[in-house]
């Protein structure tokens, strides 16, 4: 089966959702699932203010169902992932 492909348009064209899992290993931080286009992911590019990547964390993705993101956690042996109110 071909693996989908999950495009950035700058032309506003529908893209197919896509759910990324944000990995923090910074004290007292939770472990969120986040639609692509949230706006605190950006399709797993974001980072906040002038962090480095990969300071506080790392974005894992894209998965095409959210339940694939939640079972990749659970095959990582974290702790159950929040899923970011972006997906409710």
């Amino acid at each position: 089966m071909a693996r989908k492909k999950h495009l950035l348009t700058l032309d506003n064209s529908p893209v197919e959702p896509a759910f990324y899992y944000f990995d923090n290993w910074t004290a007292n931080q939770t472990n969120q699932i986040h639609k692509g286009d949230c706006s605190e992911c950006k399709f797993g590019l974001l980072k906040k203010g002038k962090q480095i990547h990969g300071e506080n964390g790392v974005w894992v993705g894209p998965f095409d169902t959210i339940d694939l993101a939640k079972d990749y956690v659970k095959r990582l042996l974290k702790p159950k992932p929040e899923v970011h109110d972006c997906c409710k």
